[in-house]
């Protein structure tokens, strides 16, 4: 039996994972979806989810990959 690794924070995870696997498996949206969240913010005043915006994204073709 196999037991889960905690890791205090996210870079320690993300190191982890490098050095166990040579490439991470946490996905870190673009720096592009947190902009474009902040500009529909402040024109729409809604707060729309990272996740929504990286999609929507990725359906118009302005990002190349998507979350998987």
């Amino acid at each position: 039996m196999s037991k889960k690794q905690r890791h205090g924070s996210l870079l320690e995870q993300l190191c982890a994972e490098y050095e166990a696997y040579g490439h991470y498996k946490v996905h870190i949206p673009s720096h592009t979806v947190y902009y474009v969240r902040a500009a529909l913010k402040e024109r729409t005043g809604k707060d729309f989810s990272v996740e929504d915006v990286e999609k929507a994204l990725v359906a118009e073709g302005f990002l190349e990959y998507e979350r998987g």
